[in-house]
Formats: C-alpha cells, sequence, structure tokens
C-alpha cells in the first residue's frame, strides 16, 4: 500500500470514529457549537463612574437572563484614542462573538474597522446607529441622548429668571453636535449661553478664570472627558458659587449639584437585552431594533440640602410638575 492509500484510509477511519462517538454521547456537532462560551468584549473609552455603571449594568443582567456559559472581557483605553483603536484592531482578530463599546466614538470607530462581528454600540448617538443600520453594517445599540428641548423645560422650571449658562464641552463630535442643538434651543427661548469649548484635560484649569459673572449655573453635557474631570469643576463651581447641572447620575455621585438624565446602570441592562435578543433568536446584531432610552430622572446631590436650600427646594418643586422621578444620591 503506498504513502496517499494509507493516509486515505486513516482518514476514513478517523471519521468514523467521530461520527460513533457522536451517536453513542448523542451529541451533534451543531450543539457542541451552540454550547461554547459566549464571548463578549466591552470597550470602555476612559474609567468614569457612569462607564463602570453601565459595564456593572451589563453583566448583571446578562448573568441573570443568559444561563449559559459567559464570558465577558472589558477593555480600557484610559482615556487614550489610540489605545483604544489598538484594542479594537486586536478584537478584530479574536474569538469573540459581539463587541460592545461605550460611547460614539468608539462605537463609529468599531463600526469602521470591525466587519465580522456583532456590534452593540452602548450610549450612543441615535443618529450614528441608525445611518449605520441603512449602510448595512451589523450593528445596532442603545441611545442615552437628553433631548436639549427637555432639558430647557426643566431647567426654566428650577431657573425661571436666569441670564446665562456656562456650558463646558469637549471636542468630540457627538457632544459638539449636541452643544449646537443646545444653544438653538436656547436661543429659541431667548436665554444666552457662553460656550467653553476643552480640547484637552489640562484645559480645565484655564476655565475657572473664564466663567462670565454673570453666569447662574456650569452645565455639562454627556461628555466622558468632562465628566472625568469633575472635581477640578467642583472646586471652580464652588469657586465661583454656582451649582453644576449634569446629564447622568455618574456625575452627581462626583459632585455636581443635579443632573437630568437616565441611569447609567440602565443603559447596561438595555444593552444585555440586545445581546440576548441576538443570541436567543440567532440574528445579526443589523436585524435587532434600535433602544432609544426615554425614561428620564432627576438625580440630585444629597450635599445641595445643606449648601442650596433654594435650589433643592426648586428641585423638587419641578420634578413634581414634570413627573420626573426624584433619586437622591
Amino acid at each position: 500500500m503506498n504513502i496517499l492509500a494509507r493516509i486515505s484510509k486513516k482518514i476514513k477511519q478517523s471519521a468514523i470514529f467521530i461520527a460513533i462517538a457522536i451517536v453513542i454521547c448523542n451529541i451533534s456537532p451543531v450543539a457542541v457549537a451552540i454550547n461554547k462560551p459566549l464571548t463578549i468584549a466591552i470597550i470602555v473609552p476612559v474609567e468614569i463612574p457612569a462607564m463602570q455603571q453601565i459595564v456593572q449594568g451589563l453583566k448583571q443582567s446578562l448573568r441573570n437572563k443568559y444561563k449559559n456559559n459567559i464570558k465577558i472581557l472589558v477593555k480600557n483605553a484610559q482615556g487614550d484614542i489610540n489605545l483604544e483603536r489598538s484594542i479594537i484592531q486586536q478584537l478584530k482578530n479574536t474569538q469573540v462573538d459581539i463587541v460592545a463599546p461605550i460611547g460614539t466614538n468608539a462605537t463609529e470607530l468599531s463600526i469602521s474597522l470591525i466587519k465580522n462581528k456583532n456590534i452593540i454600540g452602548i450610549a450612543v448617538d441615535k443618529e450614528l446607529l441608525k445611518q449605520a443600520k441603512y449602510k448595512g453594517f451589523n450593528v445596532t445599540g442603545v441611545s442615552d441622548e437628553i433631548i436639549p428641548k427637555k432639558q430647557i423645560i426643566f431647567i426654566k422650571q428650577i431657573l425661571p429668571n436666569w441670564r446665562k449658562l456656562s456650558l463646558i464641552y469637549s471636542t468630540e463630535s457627538h457632544v459638539y453636535h449636541d452643544q449646537m442643538i443646545f444653544n438653538q434651543e436656547a436661543k429659541r427661548n431667548k436665554f444666552k449661553i457662553q460656550n467653553l469649548m476643552i480640547r484637552r484635560l489640562s484645559d480645565i484649569y484655564t476655565i475657572k478664570n473664564n466663567i462670565d459673572t454673570n453666569s447662574d449655573a456650569i452645565l455639562i453635557l454627556k461628555d466622558a472627558m468632562i465628566v472625568s474631570a469633575m472635581p477640578s469643576l467642583v472646586q471652580i463651581a464652588n469657586k465661583n458659587k454656582l451649582p453644576i447641572m449634569a446629564s447622568d447620575d455618574g456625575s452627581v455621585a462626583k459632585g455636581a449639584s443635579f443632573a437630568l438624565g437616565v441611569r447609567e446602570y440602565d443603559i447596561g441592562k438595555y444593552a444585555a437585552n440586545l445581546i440576548i435578543k441576538i443570541i436567543t433568536n440567532h440574528k445579526q446584531a443589523k436585524q435587532i431594533p434600535i433602544k432609544i432610552m426615554t425614561d428620564y430622572k432627576l438625580f440630585v446631590n444629597k450635599k445641595l440640602q445643606d449648601s442650596n436650600k433654594i435650589l433643592w427646594k426648586k428641585l423638587q418643586s419641578a420634578t413634581k410638575k414634570l413627573n420626573y422621578k426624584i433619586i437622591y444620591i
């Protein structure tokens, strides 16, 4: 018997042995594939309380609702866009089933670099998700945007005679877009906005000398860079005797006076629900509808009761009128 004939015989024997083993064990190759550990990679652009809450909500919900073996990887980019890009490129070639980037920029980068995996964008601009799905990219996600019009209606309830708000924001594309919309709404409602743009974290320290003396409050949007500098902003706000109005509960936990927004933990829960739909329905991400969050709540810093009793009472009154649930942090 020649060498080729021997190899052919061994291959046939191996195939027969595998087939017998499958029958004996009452399993199938398909079942083995289905029961393999599910691997999800969460991309965290920067380590701030809001991001931690999102990750916690996603992890807990998945473990409560998905009983099979699951592996969750958390990749922290530490505020470094180059590291973030490197992480995404590495995930492209690894055995990861679902990539879950947090934030609009991380999601946009993931869409551009990863074509062979399901992508769940978390806390993302809904327009980016809609455009990506329209173009056929394998993505869906959770949008947690706060509608500027609703923010302004709420602010007018607590500061009916305001003169000006100092809006501090970064150069991130989605934040710049939100800032423009907020300014348009402000103009429509006939009040002024002082726009203070931060290009890098170190610029925060120059802000304290640039806030207008006739400003009524400091306003922060859903902006990871600015939120990461919250302790410094609190010092600036205290020096200028101004409250800080934020857009997420994590900012309040770090010292902001109050925030109208959604629970960061709930963002993670909704993201987990999308992942479970992909798994249980055997669908691709692009086949799952986007989740747009609208269940706003008012998060209030408990310290405000002692430091600004007037504002504290106005917040309580405004939440009753507008039917928002108030959560003290």
